[in-house]
């Protein structure tokens, strides 16, 4: 979203980079980036474009690639909290094998933080703790908590719940133990439906969002679930929302990149690829 930046990168100046710019607006029919102070952002019509020409520069790259290293396949090393891997990640990386069976992609499920004796991940996935010294980070998954149960256990509520109905039913607690991650909790979700300071007592208490669903769909009890975890467990019915009450996630999931892991086509691919995936 910078001139500058895209003349730098291409070796030109950003003047070159926009007089392009315009001829192709001009060429379109239509602005395509809104100009302002401190770079540009995309119209509408720019996402739209963007998003096609994309999907043909990855197959120009993933081509390229595939004949530079001819028989072997680009590594691409990606680590993600595990949550995230395996509800999210993991079930859409067969429709990117699909596209790109010349890149390699592994995936380690492993705690943020990591220090100079682990091996440097090309990609990351995580809630944000701030800005990372020679990290580039982009929103990935925000959302919101949505709390839900497995069907049998609405028989136990009223046919019109309420939040008050849930005093007394078993519920779910997710306490992550890595330091600067949290779960605003249901603390906040009664708070939020206009009760004050409750006494709550948990069912069972987990470290992982993965592991509470399993519990929520095996009917162990209440659990609040960021949306796009259980997108499938909705839409199939072998989880439900009973109350439509939702509370927005305050640190949202980021796409980490190093610095030097944005020069390399493969990992450009791959990473073009997770964004799109929002």
């Amino acid at each position: 979203m910078s001139f500058v930046q895209a003349g730098a990168e291409l070796g030109v100046t950003a003047g070159a980079i926009s007089h392009q710019m315009k001829q192709l607006e001009e060429w379109v029919g239509g602005a395509l980036f809104e100009r302002r102070a401190n770079g540009v952002t995309l119209t509408e019509k720019g996402l739209l474009y963007a998003k096609k020409l994309g999907a043909v520069f990855d197959q120009i790259s993933s081509a390229s690639l595939s004949t530079r290293a001819g028989e072997m396949k680009s590594q691409v090393l990606i680590r993600s909290q595990f949550s995230v891997a395996s509800r999210w990640l993991a079930p859409r990386m067969a429709h990117f094998n699909q596209a790109h069976p010349d890149i390699s992609v592994s995936i380690a499920a492993l705690p943020q933080r990591w220090n100079v004796q682990d091996p440097p991940p090309d990609l990351a996935i995580y809630q944000s703790l701030g800005n990372v010294a020679g990290m580039q980070q982009d929103l990935l998954l925000g959302g919101h908590l949505a709390a839900v149960c497995a069907p049998e256990l609405l028989e136990r509520l009223p046919k019109q719940p309420t939040p008050a109905d849930l005093f007394g039913q078993p519920l779910i607690k997710i306490e992550f133990m890595e330091p600067g991650w949290h779960d605003v909790g249901w603390a906040a979700w009664f708070l939020e439906t206009g009760f004050g300071n409750v006494d709550l007592h948990f069912a069972i208490t987990f470290n992982l969002i993965f592991l509470a669903v399993e519990a929520c769909i095996a009917g162990g009890g209440f659990a609040l679930i960021p949306n796009f975890m259980i997108e499938k467990e909705l839409a199939k019915g072998t989880l439900v929302e009973p109350f439509g009450i939702y509370l927005p996630i305050r640190q949202p999931y980021v796409l980490m990149t190093p610095e030097p892991s944005l020069k390399r086509p493969e990992v450009a691919i791959v990473r073009d690829w997770i964004l799109s995936q929002r």
